[in-house]
């Protein structure tokens, strides 16, 4: 009957435009959640409005044992199939000194913005520099790294090393054949003849403190390096530079303001020039209580492998909870204006 139970929930959460559904388990059994994204489009460029299914997000996370936890993200976009979007195991408990160990397919802890899944981001989708720089998966990769936790008082030091099995520096994929899919790369070559990529090298730093009661902030860099194209042994290195402050305004009231650059050098291939692409991004996000939130975005990036094409865009969202988090709508409105192209506005729903 518990199974009955939970396969009728997860019914009503697709029936119902994609509703997530969390389902606690007990010591044994993970916790579940189904987070479905369905959009309403306008662009001015054909003045229509499109219905688009996103994806469906399933999760899996809980505790394994008493000093191991995993979790597994799978995501099915649209009729493309399911994708393994993360699939972590963590030893973050009795380790000694602050020591911790993650392995599998993850998130990289690049900067802030790339460690949270879009579907929790108000303006609803990456950033320009993810998408251009590693594709619509952000910094993704399989990964085994070391982290610490400073024991420091009153602030939190954070630190972590580990390897990247490499296949970030190729650019990633991107879902969807639509106006902002990316092109494929002109010196891509076949995927079966495409060589393996070489193990690369990620590192991060972050300080985290709280000055008031009402202020907190935290601070990072990052820095990832191995090779872009494996059949010139061409390096690239990236690095970011990342800030967030909240401030407290009063009960379930706060202001939240994030600002992210990430810088990177790509040496030559015989297809391709030395490349410097650069990024940046900063938000402001008012969160009036559970169930409302506003603010504005501003952003820019250049291509990966043309540094002298840039984009720029800027909007606004505005976020409503019909109760509480679980049930969703956000409004976003945006302008995108590319340097080598023609100036766009969306309205996404």
């Amino acid at each position: 009957m518990r199974r009955f139970r939970i396969l009728l929930r997860f019914c009503f959460a697709f029936a119902l435009f994609g509703l997530p559904v969390i389902v606690h388990g007990g010591p044994v059994n993970p916790d579940i959640s189904v987070i479905g994204d369905t959009r309403a489009l306008w662009d001015d460029r054909t003045e229509e409005v499109e219905l688009v299914f996103e994806e469906v997000e399933v999760g899996f996370a809980g505790p394994l044992n008493p000093y191991a936890s995993a979790e597994i993200y799978l995501a099915i976009h649209g009729v493309e199939g399911i994708e393994v979007e993360e699939a972590k195991l963590q030893l973050d408990r009795y380790l000694p000194a602050g020591f911790g160990v993650t392995a599998g397919r993850a998130l990289l802890d690049f900067g802030q913005l790339n460690q949270v899944h879009p579907h929790a981001y108000p303006f609803v989708d990456r950033p320009l520099m993810h998408t251009a720089f590693f594709g619509d998966d952000g910094v993704l990769d399989v990964i085994g790294r070391l982290d610490w936790i400073a024991p420091l008082q009153p602030v939190t030091l954070r630190a972590s090393a580990g390897a990247v099995r490499g296949d970030l520096f190729l650019g990633g994929h991107h879902h969807g054949e639509g106006e902002h899919a990316h092109e494929k790369r002109a010196d891509e070559e076949d995927p079966e003849e495409e060589a393996a990529p070489t193990l690369g090298a990620s590192g991060r730093v972050e300080l985290f403190a709280e000055p008031s009661r009402n202020v907190s902030f935290l601070v990072g860099g990052s820095v990832l390096h191995g090779e872009h194209d494996p059949h010139e042994e061409a390096k690239a290195t990236w690095g970011t530079v990342d800030g967030k402050v909240r401030f407290d305004l009063g009960p379930q009231r706060n202001l939240i303001l994030n600002a992210e650059a990430v810088l990177g050098s790509l040496d030559a291939a015989e297809e391709a020039p030395a490349s410097d692409p650069s990024g940046w991004f900063a938000a402001a996000d008012l969160r009036l209580d559970r169930r409302w939130n506003f603010g504005a975005f501003a952003e820019s990036a250049t291509e990966r492998l043309e540094d002298e094409h840039r984009t720029n865009r800027f909007g606004g969202f505005v976020g409503m909870a019909l109760m509480e988090e679980t049930t969703l709508f956000r409004l976003v409105a945006r302008s995108t204006d590319p340097e080598e192209g023609e100036r766009s506005t969306e309205i996404l729903l």
